[in-house]
């Protein structure tokens, strides 16, 4: 029965790096400033979960929480991607809809500079607040 047991998480313990949807090294808290009043105030956590607030001249204009994945080429690359879940999600009509969002992402400075390349172009520099 023991050997049951030890066969059973060992197995479980094999596996989670690949059931995992995300990872420590995307998960805090991340501020963006896009420039012209707006900003985007982001956290990450590593159990696959997000969150969002733009703010717009001192203004909210948004706010999203959903899940996302992460797929990693190596350590400081890989693909995230966003998905709202709408009863979390509030949006002002000029803000436009809440949809899944596909980004391209690199770590720099250390993990402190997180850089996120959406698919319809563009660049967002988020960086890491302290805890």
């Amino acid at each position: 029965m023991y050997r049951r047991a030890f066969w059973a998480a060992a197995f479980l313990i094999g596996f989670t790096p690949i059931i995992a949807r995300a990872d420590d090294s995307i998960a805090g808290q991340w501020d963006a400033d896009l420039g012209k009043g707006k900003l985007i105030s982001m956290t990450i956590l590593a159990d696959g979960y997000w969150l969002s607030e733009n703010v717009q001249n001192g203004q909210k204009v948004g706010q999203m929480a959903g899940a996302y994945e992460q797929k990693k080429v190596n350590d400081k690359t890989g693909t995230l991607v966003f998905t709202p879940d709408a009863a979390k999600t509030h949006v002002s009509a000029a803000h436009g809809a809440a949809r899944v969002e596909t980004d391209t992402y690199t770590l720099a400075q250390g993990g402190q500079l997180l850089r996120l390349v959406p698919g319809s172009g563009g660049v967002m520099e988020f960086h890491k607040q302290s805890q």
